[in-house]
């Protein structure tokens, strides 16, 4: 009976460190999805703003050359 209830002890004694064991381990996975989390978060962000900047770059002198032609035109024949 002795030698029974040392091998129950021992099986819940496992098990309990195996609880303990996946218990950090989500505790730790849960602080890496947080973490992936904030930064996938601000790569999208800062991809938001490099691809706003490359059309400032690519299409701005364009544009204003364009809108300022459109002005001229439109205070021409507008007002005279």
């Amino acid at each position: 009976l002795n030698e029974d209830l040392r091998d129950v002890t021992q099986i819940m004694t496992k098990n309990m460190e195996d609880l303990l064991w996946r218990g950090d381990s989500l505790d730790r996975m849960n602080t890496l999805t947080d973490n992936l989390r904030h930064h996938s978060e601000k790569y999208r962000k800062d991809t938001w703003k490099l691809n706003l900047e490359f059309l400032y770059r690519k299409y701005g002198i364009p544009a204003a050359i364009l809108l300022g032609f459109l002005l001229v035109l439109y205070l021409r024949y507008k007002l005279f």
